[in-house]
């Protein structure tokens, strides 16, 4: 429009005239200001929410593989603690999540809501997830089950739910349900990074329709109760975690004891009275009754033996016979419903640290690390197992020539 009614003048009164257009628009009140960044605010939460939930499906997958591979039991029973097993995980992943977080902060700071209490929250954020994504790791058995699950429910109540409640609260008709509902999706870290985020973002327009004052970022109805959930979160799946370690959960899992009346042949009643009567001190290994039930299936039904020093043993049956849960038992995997087991007289279920050191074990199945070579395998071990730094290149240059991998 400036050009055209600059060519109308110079056309009706001449060349020599010209003029100049200036834009002044009307600042913005405070009102517009507010709705900005609630609009912002709910842009943010839903990408954030996005974002953060495919933090913790690399951490559980990683957690599910070396499980599933039986990798996990192969370095405790070679020699890990499992204190630094938990530790040396821990501190991984918590650098590794951190890297993602400062890509959200600078997000943050692109929509101009680079606030203390979004830092706060963020920085506060990979101590949560990572004991709660360990947590979550033991209800699951399948890799990519749980990567899927876990991605799909972190950003439904991380990136949708808060939404949703932040929604509930401004409406005053709703106002109660969802303060009341608020409490109830407090155990998940995601929610109170998204909730705080948004709440922060909403609390002048809030409190603009409420005609109330102002509050601050910390106050426990805006951020303040979403940062104090997640200091406790860390501390609370850090306890689970120890409770599902330490089996103390176990007694509440107890199946229904199963019984199986059979005679038994005389051999095996002899072998079973023979291990009954011979201290654990004079045999290599001694199961004595040893029984696994699961749910209502019997899998183990008291199996007895005794293994003088220097036998060689061996399970035969068919398949489901129980022979790989008879291992699990004497490697401590899985505990028996009922029964005893010692290596070199040292009981399995409650001297375990020592009797893995009588042993050396080869699992049924491949416990190996997709992304390392046999080498590597070799001098991992050597480190748990703490052999002595000269020693090592010589044994692994040995075992090497002995399975002809030799370069």
């Amino acid at each position: 429009p400036h050009f055209m009614y600059q060519a109308i003048l110079r056309k009706s009164l001449g060349s020599s005239f010209n003029f100049k257009m200036v834009n002044d628009p009307m600042p913005i009140v405070q009102i517009l200001r507010d709705k900005n960044k609630a609009t912002s605010g709910f842009f943010v939460t839903f990408v954030l929410g996005i974002a953060l939930a495919l933090i913790p499906t690399s951490i559980i997958g990683f957690l599910l593989n070396e499980r599933a591979n039986a990798l996990v039991h192969q370095q405790i029973i070679s020699g890990m603690n499992k204190l630094s097993y938990w530790i040396s995980n821990f501190l991984f992943d918590i650098v590794k999540v951190f890297v993602p977080i400062l890509i959200a902060i600078i997000f943050l700071y692109v929509f101009n809501l680079s606030i203390d209490s979004a830092w706060l929250l963020l920085l506060l954020f990979p101590t949560a997830i990572v004991p709660y994504t360990y947590f979550t790791s033991f209800m699951f058995s399948n890799e990519t089950g749980a990567q899927n699950f876990t991605i799909i429910h972190h950003f439904l109540l991380g990136g949708m739910l808060p939404i949703v409640m932040q929604v509930l609260r401004i409406i005053e008709s709703t106002q109660k349900l969802g303060d009341g509902l608020v409490w109830v999706f407090r155990f998940l870290p995601t929610y109170n990074v998204c909730c705080g985020i948004l709440g922060v973002s909403l609390k002048d327009r809030i409190a603009t329709a409420r005609s109330e004052a102002t509050p601050e970022s910390l106050n426990f109805k805006v951020a303040g109760g979403d940062v104090m959930f997640l200091v406790l979160e860390f501390f609370f799946y850090l306890f689970l975690l120890i409770c599902i370690e330490r089996g103390w959960f176990r007694c509440c899992k107890k199946g229904k004891d199963v019984h199986l009346d059979i005679e038994l042949d005389d051999d095996v009643a002899r072998e079973q009275k023979r291990v009954e009567d011979t201290p654990s001190d004079q045999l290599a290994v001694k199961a004595c009754t040893l029984k696994k039930v699961y749910g209502s299936n019997l899998a183990v039904n008291n199996i007895s033996f005794g293994l003088e020093f220097g036998d060689c043993f061996a399970l035969l049956g068919v398949n489901g016979a129980g022979k790989t849960t008879t291992f699990k038992m004497l490697t401590n995997e899985i505990v028996p419903t009922h029964g005893q087991s010692f290596i070199v007289n040292y009981d399995v279920k409650n001297q375990f640290a020592d009797a893995r050191k009588q042993i050396g074990y080869c699992p049924q199945f491949d416990a190996i690390f997709n992304l390392m070579t046999v080498r590597e395998h070799l001098e991992f071990y050597c480190k748990i197992k703490k052999i002595p730094k000269d020693l090592v290149e010589p044994l692994i240059k040995e075992q090497l020539e002995s399975m002809d991998l030799k370069m």
